[in-house]
């Protein structure tokens, strides 16, 4: 709801539940911040209709005078205890609020834990989380965590004294014949950290050049407190340390599948099977790194320490809570692909059949699928009928339908079929499927660029 200094509302009173308020005190205290008579009014005018028990009642609906925010015509329910959103409330309501809500989550929690159905499954997410894998490394590996704020501390160092970044684009002159500059990652951009740290291992020779030169004119540069010259001197022994650096190699070498399985996956179209099949490839990438880290070639014993580990555990994870259904049938539906990449001995066909049997019912809202489904499903898997090649050229048709970057989306494949065909129906539906928030920050960005002009 929008807010205005002027706080004016119109109550409106639920006319069947009359349950008196349970939070008596909370209820008017705010309501002295507001205008306290007249609401008073309004209440004792709907006792006298019947829509109200009494006085000071939980259960009523508030609308927000349209006339002067000019909003959307609808009542809008709001109960006592969601009084700690409106701004107006006084600060000693709102933790009497706070502490309201906390004790009737907790009761509510219990509830649950008690309940028998309490066990049914939360939505599946369409978004296997791949952006928070990195933090899952960083979490569980304390000391990649302190060679990266290391890291951090160096690039704030020398962005934050003149002197010392002077001094270093003057080495990256006469090394490089270019000035590369240090950047921070943004908090909320798993990408940018793994930018951050190749920006920094680009300039590891200048850096030690300009810490060795230059060791006495840095220190001093930074100031004269001890507490100023003391960071200075572990900065540039950080620098220094070609154990560091080796150390920060590795990590980069760690996060840098991650970040490239990320990037892609934030694609503006990137379908379900793609991202199914960037984190096949990721799991496959991770664990060829573990492999090849051991000291003896069937030491697995060392696989539980390794840093990657906690990626690998994070890909199983996130994998357990996407829709697995969603994922194996587009990718399963894709034409070049079909069933060459799934393993029949723990998904075979009639496993694959039982999962579109599933999510047909679920996304089209079905009882009962139609009669000609599995049969469909089969004659896709096997290429009979009018999946043949002679009725459905593949190679003539990713030849010919492949985009600037010689790949052919599949959904083009499937939509010159007919669309009477069940099969044909989920498999154009669901292969449009977006599992990221890309294309909608894309379409908002444009829109920004409509409204708003360019600023140089």
């Amino acid at each position: 709801m929008a807010r205005q200094k002027s706080w004016l509302w119109e109550h409106y009173y639920q006319d069947e539940d009359k349950v008196n308020s349970s939070f008596f005190e909370a209820r008017c205290m705010y309501c002295a911040v507001v205008k306290l008579k007249e609401i008073q009014l309004l209440e004792e005018k709907a006792v006298a209709e019947g829509k109200l028990m009494v006085v000071w009642s939980k259960n009523i609906l508030l609308q927000e005078a349209q006339k002067k925010v000019k909003m959307a015509t609808g009542k809008i329910s709001v109960l006592v205890n969601h009084l700690i959103t409106c701004e107006y409330a006084p600060k000693n309501v709102k933790d009497k609020v706070k502490k309201y809500k906390k004790k009737k989550s907790k009761v509510a929690d219990m509830d649950k834990d008690s309940d028998s159905d309490s066990d049914v499954a939360q939505p599946p997410s369409l978004q296997p989380g791949i952006c928070l894998m990195l933090g899952d490394y960083y979490k569980h590996n304390p000391q990649v965590k302190t060679v990266v704020d290391a890291a951090l501390k160096v690039i704030k160092w020398f962005n934050n004294h003149s002197f010392a970044l002077g001094v270093l684009n003057e080495e990256q002159q006469l090394m490089y014949h270019k000035i590369l500059a240090l950047i921070l990652p943004v908090i909320t951009r798993w990408t940018s950290h793994f930018c951050s740290l190749l920006c920094l291992l680009e300039t590891w020779k200048a850096l030690q050049i300009t810490s060795i030169k230059h060791d006495v004119k840095l220190i001093e540069s930074a100031g004269r407190s001890v507490k100023s010259k003391r960071k200075a001197k572990r900065v540039l022994q950080h620098v220094r340390n070609d154990e560091w650096w080796k150390k920060l190699v590795i990590v980069k070498m760690h996060i840098e599948p991650l970040v490239i399985t990320t990037n892609v996956s934030q694609g503006a179209n990137t379908r379900c099977d793609q991202v199914l099949l960037l984190l096949g490839n990721l799991y496959r990438s991770y664990f060829n790194i573990r492999k090849n880290d051991r000291t003896i070639p069937d030491a697995e014993e060392e696989d539980e320490a390794h840093p990657v580990t906690a990626i690998m555990e994070s890909i199983e994870k996130r994998w357990q809570k996407a829709d697995q259904d969603l994922f194996i049938t587009c990718l399963f539906l894709n034409p070049f692909i079909n069933s060459s990449l799934l393993n029949g001995t723990t998904l075979s066909v009639a496993m694959i059949m039982g999962i579109i049997h599933r999510l047909y019912l679920r996304v089209f809202r079905t009882e009962t699928p139609p009669e000609d489904l599995m049969r469909s499903v089969y004659e896709y898997h096997m290429r009979f009928g009018m999946f043949f090649a002679e009725n459905w050229p593949l190679n003539d048709l990713k030849e010919g339908l492949k985009d600037e970057d010689g790949t052919c989306d599949p959904l083009r494949v499937w939509r010159i079929l007919d669309k009477k065909n069940s099969l044909v129906k989920l498999a154009d539906l669901i292969l449009s499927f977006v599992p990221s928030s890309a294309t909608t920050e894309r379409l908002f960005t444009k829109m920004d660029d409509t409204k708003t002009k360019k600023c140089s």
